[in-house]
């Protein structure tokens, strides 16, 4: 069984600066490694699922400046469906990164990203199909989300929305939610609960079934993550040494959508997210650090024989 993955979601170029420490107010620090980049969290989501293998429909809006196809390129190269992109007449979306030791600071101007409309969803869904996986958060305008994913259900989809940046969801809106993929952060917002350990995520999830949510997953950084829904699982993190963390949560959310586009199991989808999202880390930049599924698989089966061998030593 092989669904389309549909992603609602932000299209961006990304400005890129690496700085020996972040500047303080009024403060000038010296740079390098200057980078313009595809970006945005739903062109990431996009390309992400699409280098796995699965068959991907980007809908959302770029602006009518001299980035609007820049900030589209990865997702071009990779062959991402962009025939639902529209055009606006604003600025392209743009996200200034200040990257420091492994960590980042972004400043967004959402541009185009929040002129999205009905019609637009209504476009871009128009070929979409029961048990297609449609995917969005929080980098377009909140009606359109919302809209979305109304459109999505109706059609009979599986929905995921990562609500990042966080901003509190209407209760109306649960109904239409499949899967919500929520880290730390993203949690406090929502439940006013920072979770550090699986107690937590506990309380997380009983906040959430009270709105009608049947499945929710927490990603705990260097933790794992937990998937909570009919039955409850964790898988571990893997131990990585971080270059870049730009877009490991969009590739967490691509890969998870890719695993249930072609029909494998919650907990198995859960693992593959783990591993993409941990290659994406090791490599610089977003969308082109992003893994086909034979690097994923690789990956896996080296990091399988190294903690098999961790056990027998002990």
């Amino acid at each position: 069984m092989k669904n389309n993955i549909y992603v609602l979601g932000s299209i961006n170029i990304d400005l890129v600066i690496n700085a020996p420490i972040f500047p303080n107010q009024g403060e000038t620090v010296a740079g390098k490694d200057f980078l313009i980049n595809s970006g945005g969290k739903g062109a990431n989501q996009a390309v992400a699922a699409k280098k796995l293998g699965a068959n991907v429909s980007l809908i959302g809006a770029v602006g009518n400046d001299q980035f609007a196809q820049l900030a589209l390129k990865e997702a071009i190269d990779n062959k991402v469906d962009i025939s639902n992109i529209v055009r606006k007449d604003s600025s392209t979306g743009v996200a200034m990164i200040i990257k420091h030791d492994g960590d980042n600071r972004i400043i967004l101007d959402s541009g185009s990203n929040e002129l999205i409309t009905k019609k637009d969803l209504i476009e871009g869904l128009k070929k979409a199909k029961e048990n297609d996986i449609f995917i969005s958060q929080f980098e377009v305008n909140e009606s359109a989300v919302y809209e979305g994913l109304e459109i999505a259900k109706n059609i009979g989809m599986i929905t995921i929305l990562n609500p990042a940046p966080a901003k509190i969801i209407s209760d109306d809106v649960y109904k239409n939610i499949d899967y919500l993929v929520i880290n730390q952060s993203e949690s406090l917002v929502l439940t006013n609960i920072y979770p550090n350990d699986y107690d937590d995520v506990l309380k997380v999830f009983e906040y959430f079934k009270t709105k009608g949510l049947k499945h929710l997953i927490v990603t705990l950084g260097s933790k794992g993550s937990v998937y909570l829904g009919s039955e409850i699982f964790k898988t571990n993190a893997y131990k990585i040494n971080p270059v870049d963390t730009t877009g490991a949560g969009d590739s967490f959310i691509g890969a998870f959508a890719y695993g249930l586009s072609k029909g494998i199991n919650q907990k198995d989808s859960l693992e593959l997210a783990n591993a993409t999202s941990a290659l994406v880390c090791l490599k610089e930049g977003a969308q082109q650090s992003m893994p086909n599924f034979s690097e994923v698989e690789k990956f896996m089966r080296e990091r399988g024989k190294k903690d098999e061998k961790k056990t027998n030593n002990h």
